[in-house]
């Protein structure tokens, strides 16, 4: 594409290079992580005490908890309430969720009553039994969060955006001036849409979005990234 556009090319290249380079750093730190996770998702709600709630830090610091199964929470449990105390004991702000579990965890009998908060409305008290569940629909990122493993892409931003980015200009440019056969340029900016809709996915925490672009990404984006190996292979000249 340097014929076409150079210094964008290259300004593009270089950052892509960085969110490969990302993604392959939270790989390493994930690897001997994510399989002892994988293999133990119901000690997760032995870590909440028991009561089928994963707490989970938002945005502004503050403790929320969500229900899981989510078809079946607890009665009077809304998903996403934010955690105000336990058993009558405030949650200092900027607890981590860790924190918050073992508060959850250290109090006795068979039953935890919680403070919790929905929106703008006066917080309530629910008194949830303890009991046995399974964090079968938690998310991999819920996951990674609830379990405190380093997650140094939360957003996403190096891992997708930078690839998506790099893969809408390349390819806008390889269709304007004709650089590759006609059906790779058409892969190569559904995939660096994909890519970019998984970002905002995850900045507006919206897990359907991301699941779909995700799907989608790993579907079109392998289509390109052959058919760009085999183009280069073959000598990289567009044939008719």
């Amino acid at each position: 594409m340097g014929p076409v556009n150079r210094v964008l090319v290259r300004w593009v290249s270089a950052v892509a290079v960085i969110g490969f380079a990302v993604v392959a750093v939270q790989f390493l730190l994930f690897q001997d992580e994510v399989p002892n996770l994988a293999g133990g998702y119901d000690r997760l709600d032995s870590q909440g005490g028991g009561l089928g709630l994963a707490l989970i830090r938002d945005r502004a610091g503050e403790i929320r908890v969500h229900p899981f199964p989510r078809k079946s929470p607890p009665d009077g449990v809304l998903d996403g309430d934010k955690l105000v105390a336990v058993n009558g004991k405030t949650i200092p702000a900027r607890t981590n969720p860790a924190e918050a579990a073992m508060m959850v965890r250290d109090e006795p009998g068979p039953a935890v009553t919680l403070t919790l908060k929905t929106g703008d409305e006066a917080p309530r008290d629910v008194s949830v039994p303890r009991g046995t569940h399974r964090f079968l629909e938690l998310s991999t990122r819920e996951a990674i969060i609830i379990a405190g493993l380093t997650d140094i892409d939360p957003d996403n931003w190096m891992g997708f955006g930078t690839v998506g980015l790099w893969l809408l200009v390349v390819n806008w440019l390889a269709w304007r001036g004709r650089r590759f056969p006609a059906y790779l340029p058409y892969f190569g900016l559904a995939g660096g849409i994909a890519y970019l809709l998984v970002v905002g996915g995850s900045v507006v925490e919206q897990d359907i979005l991301t699941q779909i672009a995700a799907g989608a990404a790993i579907i079109v984006a392998p289509v390109w990234y052959v058919g760009i190996g085999v183009f280069f292979w073959t000598g990289g000249e567009q044939k008719g």
